[in-house]
């Protein structure tokens, strides 16, 4: 594989896990990426290096965070592949994610108010990061 391709994974990886900490917290994250195998990372998220398919470790790890917040991780990885145009992987990713979703959205539990109250906060934590990525795009953008 391309050094340059190594590095355009290490640093969606990065996004992905930056993005990761201030939605769910920098300690249920790294919790999270450590059962990922071939990723090895820094306190602050920054992905140092890689070992393996670096494709199969992304989908490894959106399948972790895809397992606590299935919504939210789909709207961060849409917000990634809009800033990563040129990577066509990410598209087949993004389509396996929404996959992921939509099957553990059909699975549910037997408690159906358990399901709403589940569905709800999904929902709200969804509106929260969704609200704090285009604060995040606004501070960012030429706004500034």
């Amino acid at each position: 594989m391309h050094q340059d391709t190594q590095e355009q994974y290490k640093g969606i990886l990065t996004e992905l896990i930056k993005k990761q900490m201030v939605i769910l917290g920098p300690d249920i994250t790294l919790l999270k990426v450590k059962n990922v195998k071939g990723i090895t990372i820094a306190s602050d998220g920054t992905v140092t290096s890689l070992e393996g398919d670096p494709k199969q470790i992304l989908q490894n790890l959106i399948n972790e965070f895809v397992e606590l917040s299935g919504m939210i991780v789909k709207k961060v990885m849409e917000s990634i592949i809009t800033s990563n145009p040129g990577m066509s992987a990410l598209a087949e990713l993004s389509q396996n994610v929404s996959d992921s979703v939509s099957s553990l959205g059909s699975e549910g539990s037997s408690d159906p108010e358990k399901d709403k109250i589940e569905q709800e906060n999904a929902q709200q934590a969804l509106n929260e990061a969704t609200q704090s990525m285009q604060t995040d795009d606004m501070k960012n953008g030429s706004g500034q």
